[in-house]
């Protein structure tokens, strides 16, 4: 063959590349720009369900007391559940919510479900985490009653039990994401759930009631050493319930560490905010946690999740001007709780609210059977991640680092003196 067939025919192969990889180009935006579409420019604050009978309930379990329950970092995140509960009363769907406190145990679990399910509800928001929802979850299956947790991963084995959290593979990416060219992490180990196929330097195990000082002072001579050839590690992972995070950042902030800081979820919850105050600790610095865009920071973007994200926060200011309104408990105005109120939370409620709605029937296998074959988006009022239920890990959205500022948004009705930090996902830092 000619050298300048062969010229010829390169350049035909040449132009048929790009051509095809212009139109996939063209497809996939098509494809995002059609998905925006169908969120409306403004999205309104009311949302509707056809077909809900007035008597349907649905169930939340929350953790309340002191912060060394297991899950009562999550009581004020919970308060999201009021809101989705409010915006459907605004859209002309009535829905009732009942809430049972579970005390942080397995029994406390338990009994709670039980409770739940004596009064008929169609679904369980499980806004707890630990290992002692487990009997909770087993008595919710006994009594087929389909549960979502919005803030505790599943582990698969019990049918018609739905996850918002970052999965076990998940968490273990988003780390790996945070840590980025970080490779000798020493990992703080304080509940025996740190992410797995990790590289881990070193790891340090946490009991309640060892020196959290000491501890912070042996990372910082991994971190610090003086001889910086002798540095054995890079970074640091934290994994514990919300408090421990926060009295180790403080510490490790006092013994001069200056390696990124990457927590586990438990970081996003108010109480960690919270305890980070009280530990004179710092918000700012490099902390990062890991978690689907479902902060208020996602209101930024002008995209149709965007919008979404500004709906729920429109919904949690008009909730909180109602004084009559009040929290989950009913034992204080939702304006004392409006700061925590939690999108994850909300969209649990929206999700069941979607599987009554569904087949018109309140009955709680009819809902966990239309569950399955739901998808919901932001058209459908998630504030967070779309959702598929056909899979046990319902959230579709990818698992990021999630940065800290001390930038106040303003979205939310009234600065709190413990709001004093901004989470900020990989795509809307």
């Amino acid at each position: 063959m000619s050298k300048k067939a062969l010229i010829w025919i390169s350049a035909v192969a040449l132009v048929l590349v790009v051509g095809i990889a212009t139109t996939l180009v063209l497809v996939k935006n098509n494809q995002d720009q059609e998905q925006d579409q169908a969120v409306a420019v403004t999205v309104p604050v009311a949302l509707s369900a056809e077909k809900v009978s007035q008597k349907a309930k649905i169930g939340v379990v929350e953790t309340l007391g002191s912060n060394a329950a297991e899950g009562s970092e999550w009581a004020d995140a919970a308060q999201g559940a009021r809101v989705a509960q409010h915006r459907f009363q605004m859209g002309g769907t009535t829905v009732e919510l009942v809430t049972e406190n579970d005390n942080g145990t397995s029994d406390g679990a338990k009994d709670a479900v039980h409770k739940l399910s004596e009064q008929g509800v169609s679904g369980i928001v499980m806004a707890t985490s630990g290992d002692h929802t487990a009997s909770g979850l087993d008595a919710a299956r006994d009594s087929g009653i389909p549960v979502i947790q919005p803030y505790s991963s599943t582990d698969g084995s019990r049918d018609n039990v739905w996850s918002l959290a970052p999965s076990a593979s998940d968490a273990t990416q988003g780390v790996q994401k945070a840590l980025g060219s970080h490779s000798k992490p020493v990992l703080i180990d304080g509940d025996g759930h740190a992410p797995g196929g990790i590289n881990y330097a070193d790891t340090i195990s946490y009991k309640a009631g060892d020196d959290v000082q000491q501890i912070a002072r042996r990372v910082a001579d991994k971190t610090n050493p003086k001889d910086q050839a002798q540095s054995s590690a890079d970074s640091v992972v934290i994994s514990a319930n919300a408090s421990t995070e926060a009295a180790f950042v403080a510490a490790l902030q006092q013994a001069k560490v200056n390696a990124p800081i990457v927590m586990t979820p438990e970081a996003t919850s108010p109480e960690f905010q919270k305890s980070l105050k009280e530990k004179d600790g710092s918000p700012s610095g490099d902390l990062m946690t890991i978690g689907t865009n479902s902060f208020d920071s996602a209101a930024l973007a002008s995209d149709g999740h965007g919008r979404a994200m500004s709906a729920f926060l429109n919904g949690v200011r008009v909730l909180s001007q109602d004084p009559q309104a009040k929290n989950l408990t009913e034992d204080q105005e939702f304006s004392k709780v409006a700061q925590q109120a939690d999108s994850r939370s909300h969209d649990a409620v929206v999700a069941l609210v979607k599987g009554i709605s569904r087949g018109g029937s309140a009955a709680p296998q009819d809902v966990a059977d239309n569950l399955r074959t739901l998808t919901l988006g932001p058209s459908d009022g998630l504030a967070g991640s779309s959702l598929d239920f056909s899979r046990k890990d319902a959230a579709t959205d990818p698992v990021l680092p999630v940065h800290s500022s001390t930038q106040q948004l303003g979205l939310r009705p009234a600065e709190s003196s413990d709001q004093t930090l901004t989470w900020f996902s990989g795509t809307t830092r």
